[in-house]
């Protein structure tokens, strides 16, 4: 992910470890795609179509990266797609104690939501309010994934299940609750 300054311009690199806002930001995107697609169909997190791996790590000038690769075998609508990528800004400004439309403005996720938006397909100020109810509702295992992510950089999807016990774990939405239920399709 490549960052426009603002937010993430404050020096957070330390020894060349990777800053926990970074992987707090990516954790956040992969826990709203899992609460997401879990209100779907929880038998997708047995194979890769959910996500391939999340990483992060810094280039070659000491500057901060994160990706998660998603599997696409099964696409989400873009108001989903909007939601995922407002949770990681979301997450962060949370560890940051900041304003969560300053982390996102600082980067790429910003320009995915907008482009969906100048074309009707997701509204910025809905994605916003999930994400902060996706955050809010599964902080523990953001931190988790995030504190792990710190130090092992790169996870696939057995080593998240296995972290986080998806399997048995508590998914915030149902067939009724899931947001395009909720705001109509």
């Amino acid at each position: 992910m490549a960052y426009k300054g603002g937010v993430r311009d404050c020096n957070t690199i330390v020894d060349g470890r990777i800053p926990l806002w970074l992987t707090v930001h990516e954790a956040g995107h992969l826990i709203a795609r899992i609460q997401l697609v879990a209100a779907w169909n929880l038998a997708v997190f047995e194979n890769p179509s959910l996500f391939e791996s999340i990483r992060v790590w810094l280039d070659e000038r000491g500057k901060p990266r994160g990706l998660c690769q998603w599997g696409y075998r099964q696409p989400l609508s873009f108001r989903y797609q909007a939601i995922i990528s407002a949770a990681g800004p979301v997450a962060e400004a949370r560890i940051r104690h900041a304003k969560r439309c300053n982390c996102l403005t600082a980067g790429e996720d910003h320009e995915i939501i907008m482009r969906s938006q100048r074309r009707g397909l997701a509204d910025i100020d809905e994605a916003l309010d999930e994400a902060s109810f996706i955050v809010r509702s599964c902080w523990p295992e953001i931190i988790k994934l995030g504190t792990y992510l710190q130090t092992h950089h790169v996870l696939t999807l057995p080593q998240v299940s296995r972290l986080l016990d998806l399997k048995n774990g508590q998914y915030i939405y149902n067939e009724t609750t899931r947001p395009d239920m909720r705001y109509g399709a």
